[in-house]
């Protein structure tokens, strides 16, 4: 499988996982990640999501906030009991949204972020 297509996750997207944070498979520090969902009455601003408090807000994008990468996948070869299946060392699936997130976290203002993920892409 190759890695390819890594993004910052879109707002409704950190809220969906945010739900089941508890995954043992990702580690979701207990704080704010960034979303690649830009605020519409602010370029300044970007969406965040805090993991401890499960709510969403803008904030400024010279924050660092932790980053958790995200690419569109399709696996076949996963048990559905599990909602969250490890597929290599560095990634999860997740079988419910087929999206595939990166283990590894990083804490990044929102512009670092985003080069972060692009730099992901040419590995």
């Amino acid at each position: 499988m190759e890695n390819n297509g890594y993004r910052l996750p879109n707002i409704e997207e950190l809220k969906d996982i945010c739900t089941v944070k508890n995954i043992s498979k990702l580690k979701w520090e207990l704080d704010y990640y960034w979303a690649s969902t830009i605020c519409a009455y602010s370029e300044s601003k970007a969406w965040s999501m805090n993991f401890r408090y499960d709510y969403d807000g803008m904030y400024y994008k010279g924050s660092s906030y932790y980053v958790r990468a995200v690419r569109e996948g399709q696996y076949s070869k996963f048990d559905n009991s599990d909602r969250f299946q490890i597929i290599n060392r560095d990634e999860v699936i997740d079988t419910k949204t087929q999206l595939i997130w990166k283990i590894e976290t990083v804490k990044l203002n929102w512009y670092d972020a985003m080069e972060y993920t692009k730099n992901l892409n040419n590995l």
